[in-house]
């Protein structure tokens, strides 16, 4: 007795002699491209020629987006997950903060999820996530780093001050050094480029 073709992997029945088929399917890689081959069988057991489709995977990393203002060093921060575009049927997130432990996180009704940490690392929070979707099909990683250091602690120099200048006893004011007794006129040496 022979076998029923359509017992193999990767192959479908048609709704009526002649007819259709529909199939989902998951692609084999995270991101690039991927070949399609698909080709009909009559009841007689005859293969048609194949076709070929060529399909282009897009890298399906979550989006990681703030949500409300930059926090400030010890307040907390919330961060959205949200599956890349074109990936459907979302239901949780893989997720990383530092370097703990994965943790998961339900996916909503819109397909995103929260999740909220305090900002305490002053070399900042690396983030990862990855979304997993119901037909088991799991992304690539999206990373996200958030920085928030510890408030500056600035010291107050005091102001410089100049030393007091001593001024004469007798009232006068104080007159730069003296350079010597003064040259008299013919003592001068005439300068070349003047006029004499």
């Amino acid at each position: 007795m022979c076998a029923d073709p359509f017992d193999s992997p990767n192959t479908v029945r048609a709704d009526a002699p002649g007819g259709s088929a529909t199939v989902s399917l998951t692609p084999p890689r995270d991101w690039g491209h991927a070949r399609l081959l698909v080709r009909s069988m009559d009841a007689a057991g005859n293969h048609s020629t194949p076709v070929y489709y060529e399909i282009v995977i897009s890298s399906g990393e979550p989006l990681i987006t703030l949500v409300g203002e930059q926090p400030k060093w010890g307040e907390q921060v919330t961060l959205r997950f949200a599956a890349a575009r074109g990936v459907s049927d979302t239901v949780d997130f893989e997720y990383r903060v530092d370097d703990g432990d994965p943790r998961v996180v339900a996916a909503g009704p819109d397909g995103t999820a929260t999740i909220t940490f305090t900002v305490d690392n002053v070399y900042g929070h690396p983030v990862t996530v990855r979304s997993r979707s119901a037909s088991g099909w799991v992304s690539p990683r999206g990373t996200s780093t958030r920085n928030c250091g510890p408030p500056s602690r600035r010291r107050s120099t005091p102001a410089a001050t100049s030393p007091p200048v001593e001024s004469e006893s007798r009232g006068r004011s104080p007159s730069r050094p003296s350079r010597g007794p003064p040259r008299s006129p013919a003592s001068r040496t005439p300068s070349p480029w003047t006029r004499s």
